[in-house]
Formats: structure tokens, sequence, C-alpha cells
């Protein structure tokens, strides 16, 4: 995958015709591979409710590492990437994408440090969305 990142980095015309087949579905490059800072185009493309989830390439940067507390009823440690942030028209909006992935072996998820950068290549589905009517600290 990364062979081909490079190669599509390096011309342009095999990166506008490059067509990637999963089972039935058919992508072009542009709507497969996802650099960081396009997490957005992402969360477009993710249907919410979609009946399958999409094939896609994430490059993201290790931020953390969560792990359940305590007693906790569920097992999933999740290792979650650097966010981005996007302002609005509206002075009080600004969109905020983050992503995450969640393991149930939370030793191996922690082998990828804080600061490692990443090619998520996988299944991914959009989650819910959450809204804050309280003003964010990055305002």
């Amino acid at each position: 995958m990364l062979a081909l990142r490079a190669a599509c980095d390096d011309d342009e015309l095999l990166a506008t015709q490059l067509k990637l087949r999963f089972g039935k579905h058919t992508l072009a490059w542009k709507d497969f591979f996802f650099e960081s800072g396009r997490y957005d185009k992402v969360w477009e493309k993710l249907a919410p409710g979609a009946q399958y989830d999409m094939p896609l390439a994430l490059v993201g940067t290790v931020k953390s590492h969560r792990s359940p507390s305590a007693g906790a009823t569920y097992t999933t440690t999740y290792l979650n990437c650097e966010s981005q942030y996007n302002r609005t028209t509206d002075p009080n909006r600004q969109d905020y994408f983050e992503v995450s992935i969640g393991h149930e072996d939370g030793d191996w998820l922690r082998t990828f440090p804080v600061g490692s950068q990443l090619v998520m290549f996988g299944l991914w589905r959009r989650s819910k969305t959450t809204e804050s009517t309280k003003p964010h600290t990055r305002v």
C-alpha cells in the first residue's frame, strides 16, 4: 500500500485513473486513501446507517490509548489518533473529527506508541454524532 501511495504521489495520471476493487465495490484512489487532515471527507463518504462498511485506508498519528477502567463491563481498548478541527462559517461552531480503533488486545494496540504514524486499512463505519453546546477549549 505504501508503494502504491508513493507511485500515486509521483504520477498524477496514475492517481486519477487508478480504480481499486473490493468485492462489489470499486473505488478511485482519492476515495480510498485519506491522509490525516481529510477526516472530514471520510465522514462525508461514510453514510449513516449504511448496509456495509467501506474499505478505506487512513493515515493517522497516535494521540493516546484508552483502556477499560477497573470494573468496566467492556474489554475493548482504543487507540485514538490526532483529531482534525475545522472552522465553519458560524463563529460559534467548530467541527471536530476523530479516528479511533478498538481492539480486545490492548497490549497489542499499545505497541503503537504515542506519536507513531500509522496507515490503517480496513472496513470502516461511521460512529454516532455528538454535539456539544458548551464552548470548546480550542476555540
